[in-house]
């Protein structure tokens, strides 16, 4: 008989057709017993009659002759049972499988959603060869959406060897945003908020931890896709989301028109324009001096930080 990779552990399962000799019949049976080290004999079940010139070869006919070659003879039926289930668990769990070659797949390992699965494919994806493959990403992805850190290591571990994917922007960011971090600490907040490379547009390989972050944050400032910071406190590539309500800049043709404007009514009235200018600082001073007895230091430093990003970004534009 052949492999039924739906019998259970323990199930008996009877020999027909065959027929062995009474109290022996094992002898002649264990033929038809599946060879695959999965099953046992169960034991002798029933009468019957066998073929005296062909055992365990089951006849019809009651004892005596049945032909002219063949006696029949009285004897007994057996049975089997299965014990264990020899297929390897982790490929059961890759390969989501009842039976590989000629062994079966233990239920709990047919299907790489099933709770035993889990270490088996955690361990396996921890392989950065094994991590970007279509059995882990689609696995680790179910995992983080169910807010467990299974993959949490795998992630690190395929970051660390390849930190050149894009993928890996958000687990391993690029110096220059590290800097950023490291200047203003918790005023900018998490990266999981704003860089570029932690968006879910970009896929990114992040940890629970990050995700939890990320779940929670109160609002987007900005989203920066690349930042050159230099030393006189010029700042290039930027790509900024206002979030604010502020209407987009003018165009460049307009803009530049009312700079032209500006710069004929400051030569044609100099005195009204050192006036209005210093009436300007004033303002700034008074501006300044109520953000800095209503608001923390860090938050000005931070909305200063903003208000300087958007100023150079419509500049340069």
């Amino acid at each position: 008989m052949t492999n039924n990779p739906d019998w259970t552990i323990g199930q008996k399962v009877n020999i027909d057709p065959g027929c062995g000799l009474a109290g022996t019949a094992q002898n002649s049976l264990q033929p038809y017993i599946p060879q695959n080290g999965e099953y046992v004999w169960a034991g002798e079940n029933g009468g019957c009659h066998y073929c005296s010139m062909e055992p365990p070869k089951q006849v019809s006919c009651d004892s005596g002759c049945a032909s002219t070659s063949c006696c029949s003879i009285i004897g007994a039926k057996g049975s089997f049972k299965r014990v264990s289930y020899n297929a390897d668990p982790l490929q059961c769990c890759l390969q989501q499988t009842k039976t590989i070659g000629d062994v079966t797949c233990d239920p709990n390992y047919r299907l790489n959603t099933k709770p035993d699965c889990r270490p088996l494919l955690q361990k396996y994806c921890e392989d950065p060869k094994n991590f970007p493959n279509s059995t882990c990403q689609p696995f680790c992805s179910q995992e983080l959406a169910a807010n467990r850190s299974t993959c949490d290591v795998a992630s690190q571990n395929y970051c660390n060897a390849n930190p050149t994917d894009p993928h890996c922007e958000c687990l391993k960011p690029p110096e220059k945003i590290n800097e950023i971090r490291k200047e203003y600490g918790d005023i900018v907040g998490d990266i999981t908020c704003w860089y570029d490379g932690c968006q879910i547009s970009k896929n990114p390989y992040m940890t629970l931890a990050m995700k939890n972050v990320k779940d929670n944050c109160k609002t987007t400032n900005c989203v920066i896709k690349d930042i050159n910071v230099q030393a006189d406190g010029k700042i290039n590539n930027l790509n900024i989301m206002n979030k604010c309500g502020i209407p987009p800049p003018p165009p460049p043709e307009e803009e530049h028109k009312h700079e032209e404007e500006h710069k004929h009514e400051e030569e044609q009235h100099p005195e009204e324009h050192q006036h209005q200018e210093e009436h300007k600082k004033s303002k700034k001073e008074n501006i300044l001096d109520f953000f800095k007895k209503y608001l923390p230091e860090e938050i000005i430093v931070f909305l200063l930080f903003i208000l300087l990003i958007i100023i150079i970004t419509r500049r340069k534009k």
